[in-house]
């Protein structure tokens, strides 16, 4: 079986986060069905369509809509109290990146940890780097 545990505190002056993976929808600006894009993305967001998004997520996935009921599970409930109780949440990048693209985020955000000052430059290096890839 699995289970779910907070990592241990290292520091009591940092808050606490967890890394929780969101699935999110997105649309482009200039499509030309706008107001029905718009209506399809608040349909998204309501608890009806997140409870039927739910029901073919093998009741691993939490809802993000207040009202979505969950399936109820041990697993379910365990992560929900560790993602509600964090100060902070965070994202997996690599879950959702391709195996070219995600070195570059690490790479850019070592080069940030290192070098706070220097954010805008490490973003255009990043980017160029990012559209390399993206043009293969």
């Amino acid at each position: 079986d699995i289970d779910f545990f907070r990592f241990p505190e290292i520091d009591p002056k940092v808050p606490m986060a967890e890394e929780a993976p969101t699935d999110g929808y997105f649309a482009s600006a200039r499509t030309p069905r706008g107001h029905q894009t718009e209506e399809f993305l608040r349909y998204l967001a309501t608890a009806e369509a997140q409870e039927t998004y739910l029901e073919g997520s093998s009741g691993t996935a939490l809802p993000t809509h207040p009202d979505a009921r969950d399936s109820g599970t041990a697993l379910v409930k365990k992560g929900r109290e560790l993602v509600e109780s964090a100060a902070e949440v965070t994202q997996f990048f690599n879950r959702d990146s391709s195996d070219e693209l995600a070195p570059t985020a690490d790479t850019a955000l070592i080069r940030y940890l290192s070098e706070p000052d220097r954010v805008g430059s490490i973003l255009t290096t990043w980017q160029r780097d990012a559209e390399k890839i993206w043009g293969k």
